[in-house]
């Protein structure tokens, strides 16, 4: 189960819980696709930093959703 990131409080409990986080941007057609995902290690106003075991990625809060996952999936 997932649940959309909003407010500054959500990022911060996320980012010291090491919660896993998706980043989805939307593509020309206007569908929202899943960029990356992994843990908050920084945000700020403007963008929000995501580490995984590969890479850490700064993304646009503007253009970013952030969705982090809650629980075991019911599919």
């Amino acid at each position: 189960m997932t649940r959309t990131i909003v407010d500054d409080i959500e990022l911060f409990a996320a980012a010291l819980s090491q919660s896993y986080v998706e980043a989805w941007q939307e593509d020309s057609a206007g569908v929202y696709c899943m960029v990356d995902a992994g843990v908050i290690v920084k945000y700020t106003p403007e963008f929000v930093k995501i580490k995984n075991t590969i890479k850490s990625t700064n993304y646009y809060r503007d253009m970013t959703l952030f969705q982090v996952i809650t629980g075991p999936s019911d599919e």
